[in-house]
């Protein structure tokens, strides 16, 4: 889930840091409408470049870098007017965001020592909304159900919206304050084969009389030996559920026939 959350961090500090140094708005700042509960049902996590070297084989046994970049989140997915560029890789910081989040919820390290490599989508972006997904592979289905273990643990929320508030508290600028923060992290059934969850919220920031508020959905998929997440996030406009559901249903129809 560190795809996530550094995804909201980042997009909260860019939307915040445009309000302030916007000289055309004289208006009352924005703070966006509450997210629809049906685009939170179906938005779905996260994405960028392969943060392993690529190969042509299935790692040490698992799927293939090939299978692994062609379950993400592809151009074909989406409507016209949406553009890629390279997502960052994952970072040290973001294993160790995940590690807080096993220890928080009491669980070990939810298979990550057995993640052989992942693969992050583009991230694709249309006006202020962007699109983005990964897909790690593992050694054995026993990971797999690590992490849906995870996932569908009581504690989940709670340490999800605590990492979220710490993370974004740290990428604000100086002089920022976080007017309010609410996750929702759901693992019941949606109707698409291979999702085992679900996450939404809503994250508003402020600074210099003006604030922003940025909207996050994000799905959780499954295929064998494999995981990963298809992330939105919009900053002003709730994420739409027409419009993420076919976006989701593709990754994880592609996870499920891997």
């Amino acid at each position: 889930m560190s795809v996530l959350v550094r995804s909201a961090a980042a997009v909260a500090a860019v939307g915040l840091l445009a309000a302030c140094t916007s000289s055309g708005s004289s208006g009352a700042p924005s703070t966006g409408a509450a997210p629809s509960s049906t685009a939170a049902t179906t938005s779905s996590a996260a994405a960028t470049t392969s943060s392993a070297a690529p190969t042509t084989s299935a790692p040490a046994g698992g799927p293939s870098t090939a299978t692994l970049k062609s379950i993400v989140v592809q151009q074909s997915d989406l409507p016209s007017g949406w553009t890629g560029t390279p997502a960052p890789a994952e970072s040290t910081h973001d294993k160790d965001v995940d590690a807080q989040l096993a220890a928080c919820v009491g669980s070990s390290d939810a298979g990550e020592q057995d993640q052989i490599q992942q693969v992050m989508s583009d991230d694709f972006h249309s006006g202020q909304s962007t699109v983005s997904s990964d897909a790690s592979s593992y050694r054995s289905e026993s990971d797999v159900r690590s992490q849906v273990a995870q996932l569908k643990n009581p504690k989940a929320q709670g340490c999800l919206s605590s990492l979220f508030r710490k993370e974004i508290a740290a990428s604000l600028p100086a002089g920022s304050t976080i007017k309010n923060i609410a996750i929702r992290l759901s693992t019941a059934d949606t109707g698409i084969a291979n999702l085992i969850g679900t996450a939404n919220g809503r994250i508003t920031v402020a600074a210099q009389g003006r604030q922003v508020t940025v909207y996050i959905g994000a799905g959780f998929f499954i295929g064998n030996r494999i995981t990963g997440q298809v992330t939105f996030t919009s900053i002003g406009t709730p994420i739409s559920s027409a419009f993420a559901n076919p976006v989701v249903k593709a990754v994880a129809a592609r996870a499920a026939n891997a």
